[in-house]
């Protein structure tokens, strides 16, 4: 094909403005794209009420400050990730205000990151664009009695956070109280009813144990069983350590279970042998799923002659919060 030079110098032209808009696009495209460096520093651990020792099956929780540089476009994004091997968000939303109740920044807890972008409030404040924030994260494979080491990023920025965490007993097992415990994880919550056991186990057999367990909910959330979770567990002996048993699924022969309604159940065993350890151990869904705050559930258990014992557990579901602040000048 043959073209005139007119023609061909017309070409060239809408040739270069097509690739010159192509490059513009990609290098657009890959600037909103870019999470920013570095927005994330001073990140603390602590168990998730704050204080207090860390047990490795339960929550922590992870505050830290956040700061871009002045006139930080809006919709810009930046993060703070986490190995899912040893931490897993169990998810949400949250906005971060200033004092004003303006939203600064809206962020989204997943599995692996915090993922927070900057609204429009800061083209008019463009300044000092900085907050703090808190979330909890479940321990996913953390050891006890051990010094936790976690690389938390920000950007390719990598601060590694250590923490220490506390066993089931200091150095040996000593046996197991009645008592309920919680376990928050993906998103699900799973319960644990114990009976009591001492150092080798029960010395004596339960006859006729009935446990009426009722899920706490109230105006702000619900629990609801999941179908096809619920199971006895029993143990016979402890792990390598000699800090905890190690639980086996029991027969479904040894008991029944009648719900009422969705939130509470009752536990039927005519029989639960000697020697070794009990717990019964069921899931729930909580909602709204965007819940934040505390859970709870009562447990009330008797067995032969032994007069009814009520145990209620409470732990922290999800709690995520912060500030954003920013100055117009």
């Amino acid at each position: 094909m043959h073209l005139s030079r007119t023609r061909l110098a017309q070409f060239m032209v809408a040739l270069a403005v097509l690739i010159g808009a192509l490059a513009l696009a990609v290098t657009l495209g890959s600037s909103q794209a870019k999470s920013l460096n570095g927005a994330f520093s001073n990140i603390v651990v602590t168990a998730a009420s704050g204080s207090g020792p860390i047990y490795p099956w339960q929550q922590i929780r992870v505050t830290a400050d956040w700061k871009v540089p002045d006139r930080t476009a809006s919709g810009t994004t930046f993060s703070l990730g986490w190995p899912v091997a040893q931490l897993k968000g169990v998810g949400g939303t949250l906005e971060l205000k200033n004092t004003d109740n303006e939203t600064v920044e809206n962020c989204t807890l997943g599995a692996s990151s915090l993922d927070c972008t900057l609204t429009s409030f800061v083209t008019t404040h463009p300044f000092n664009i900085k907050g703090t924030v808190w979330f909890t994260l479940t321990q996913v494979d953390i050891p006890e009695n051990s010094t936790a080491s976690i690389p938390f990023s920000s950007g390719t920025t990598k601060t590694v956070v250590t923490y220490p965490t506390t066993g089931s007993v200091s150095n040996s097992f000593t046996g197991i109280d009645y008592y309920k415990d919680v376990y928050v994880h993906d998103g699900t919550v799973t319960w644990y009813v114990y009976l009591p056991g001492g150092q080798t186990g029960q010395t004596l057999d339960y006859n006729n144990v009935v446990v009426e367990d009722t899920l706490g909910g109230d105006q702000t959330y619900q629990q609801a069983f999941l179908p096809g979770t619920f199971s006895l567990e029993h143990a016979t002996k402890l792990n390598s350590a000699g800090t905890w048993p190690i639980w086996e699924t029991a027969s479904t022969r040894l008991y029944t279970v009648t719900s009422r309604g969705s939130n509470s159940f009752t536990f039927i065993a005519p029989k639960l042998a000697k020697g070794g350890w009990w717990r019964l151990v069921y899931d729930v869904k909580v909602s709204p799923s965007d819940y934040k705050g505390t859970i709870s559930d009562t447990a009330k258990t008797s067995w032969d002659t032994q007069s009814q014992m009520s145990t209620t557990h409470s732990g922290v579901y999800v709690d995520a919060g912060g500030t954003g602040s920013g100055e117009a000048r």
